[in-house]
């Protein structure tokens, strides 16, 4: 890190996060797409839990959970990042009312979006990533391929021919 602004080295981010910022994005705008949107919005809001009751299966989410490469989801899932009584920054140990574990399709996808929140928002770069970043960075990237392989044609028609995508 020798610019003036102290840049990471952005190759210790690895192929694995860029993958992964990238197969979110497109997955998050073909949902707003193909019509998963948050309800009764003006900003145009993917709505995951719609897709995950519509768009997959219970069966979709047994799988998962068998699977070596999500096994981390499930075993050590990503935390929230709070603000501490003190006004630091930390990790939240343990949600209210919010399992420890995915329990549902929809807690999968809250747990793959934290993944990216802490990614984007958080302090995970500038040393580079850890070998449990990058665990959870994988698994996010397996279950974003294994819903798009499950999910209905035309999101995986939108997801592979992308169109009006201009902003």
């Amino acid at each position: 890190m020798t610019n003036k602004w102290n840049e990471p080295d952005w190759a210790k981010l690895g192929d694995e996060a860029v993958r992964f910022f990238y197969w979110f994005s497109r997955f998050e705008y073909v949902l707003k797409k193909e019509g998963y949107t948050k309800p009764d919005q003006e900003n145009a809001e993917p709505d995951r839990d719609s897709f995950a009751k519509k768009g997959l299966t219970k069966k979709f989410f047994d799988n998962i959970k068998d699977k070596p490469t999500a096994d981390i989801l499930f075993k050590k899932a990503p935390r929230k990042q709070i603000v501490l009584s003190d006004g630091k920054l930390g990790w939240c140990p343990k949600e209210p009312d919010f399992p420890t574990r995915p329990d549902s399709i929809q807690t999968l996808f809250v747990y793959i979006r934290r993944i990216r929140n802490n990614l984007f928002h958080g302090g995970k770069v500038p040393g580079g990533l850890d070998v449990r970043d990058k665990e959870l960075i994988n698994a996010a990237q397996y279950v974003l391929e294994q819903a798009l392989e499950n999910a209905p044609k035309e999101v995986q028609d939108a997801f592979k021919n992308p169109s009006d995508s201009h902003g």
